[in-house]
C-alpha cells in the first residue's frame, strides 16, 4: 500500500512557492448576511529535498505548470507546519543578544557606567 503524503492528505488543491509546499482546503461560508463567502485553510510545510521528490513524482504527469497555483479565495487561514530553520536561528540569536544586552546593563549600572534601559536591541 503506498503512503499517502502529509501535503495530500485532505487537500482540495496543492502548490508550492519558493520556501513552501502548501496544502489548500477550499471551504463555502455564509455569514451572518446570508452572503456566500469562499475560505481557504491553507496548510504551509517547508520545502525539504524528500517532499519535493514525492510532490514531483506526483504532479510532475498531470501539471504543466508544475508548481501549480492557489485557488483565489475571499478570505484564508494560515498554519505553519515547520519553520525555516533561518527563522528558529533568528530567533535564537535574538534571544542571545537580549541576553547579552541585559548581562552589559547590569555591568553598567554596577560599575556606574551610564547606561540607559529604554535602549532597545533589535
Amino acid at each position: 500500500m503506498q503512503k499517502e503524503f502529509d501535503f495530500l492528505q485532505n487537500a482540495d488543491n496543492v502548490y508550492r512557492t519558493e520556501n513552501y509546499i502548501i496544502k489548500q482546503k477550499v471551504h463555502i461560508c455564509r455569514n451572518s448576511a446570508k452572503e456566500v463567502q469562499i475560505m481557504s485553510e491553507d496548510t504551509y510545510y517547508l520545502r525539504t529535498f524528500k517532499r519535493d521528490c514525492e510532490y514531483e513524482r506526483v504532479f510532475k504527469a498531470e501539471r504543466s505548470n508544475l508548481d501549480g497555483k492557489r485557488f483565489p479565495t475571499t478570505m484564508h487561514i494560515k498554519r505553519y507546519v515547520e519553520q525555516s530553520i533561518i527563522i528558529q536561528i533568528i530567533r535564537v540569536l535574538k534571544g542571545a543578544i537580549e541576553t547579552a544586552a541585559r548581562k552589559v546593563a547590569t555591568s553598567a549600572k554596577s560599575t556606574g557606567v551610564c547606561y540607559s534601559e529604554k535602549s532597545s536591541v533589535l
